[in-house]
């Protein structure tokens, strides 16, 4: 059965959202919804402040509370984006089946990604390669902010409340990061 959510993405797809999410912690998204299966959300991100597409975020539906689409031409947001021509893409060969297919596709497409274990008091965010996939968890190789590789991580797949990949940020940290050494198994 479908949700309220699914039922207006479905609708409203070329519409920017922003997605507002459950827990404190947890940042809220603007983007453009590219795909969408019952458990997760792909959205396109799109900075507000920079006004401009950069990468894209993948969200369980089970944390977004509430959602608003910029969809009425009397919101500035939507005359803007139709006047600037922004229109989102999706990324070819991401799969939304489960977070370890999900894992799995983004690695094989992009060099670097962002995961994250978002709590009300704590928030978990490892920067680099997935280099195992288990039943149950994974192991990426953690990134520091100066490019530093600083270790492997390991992660439970249902840890996970979002994945980045394709930023700005994450392109370039995989230009400029030390070569990867190799951990032993």
């Amino acid at each position: 059965m479908l949700t309220n959510l699914q039922r207006d993405l479905k609708k409203k797809q070329r519409h920017m959202v922003q997605l507002i999410r459950s827990a404190v912690g947890m940042p809220n998204v603007f983007g453009f919804v590219v795909d969408a299966t019952e458990d997760l959300v792909l959205v396109h991100f799109f900075d507000s402040e920079a006004f401009y597409l950069t990468g894209y975020e993948v969200l369980r539906q089970r944390d977004i509370r509430s959602y608003c689409f910029f969809d009425d031409p009397r919101y500035w947001r939507f005359r803007a984006l139709r006047r600037l021509k922004i229109r989102p893409t999706a990324p070819i060969g991401i799969s939304l089946a489960s977070i370890p297919e999900l894992l799995a596709s983004v690695a094989k497409h992009y060099p670097l990604l962002s995961v994250h274990h978002e709590r009300r008091d704590r928030r978990i965010t490892y920067v680099g390669p997935i280099v195992s996939m288990a039943e149950r968890s994974f192991t990426i190789e953690d990134a520091n902010f100066h490019g530093e590789w600083t270790g492997p991580r390991r992660m439970r797949y249902d840890d996970v409340t979002r994945v980045c990949f394709d930023s700005g940020y994450l392109r370039a940290s995989a230009m400029t990061a030390q070569k990867l050494r190799r951990h032993k198994k």
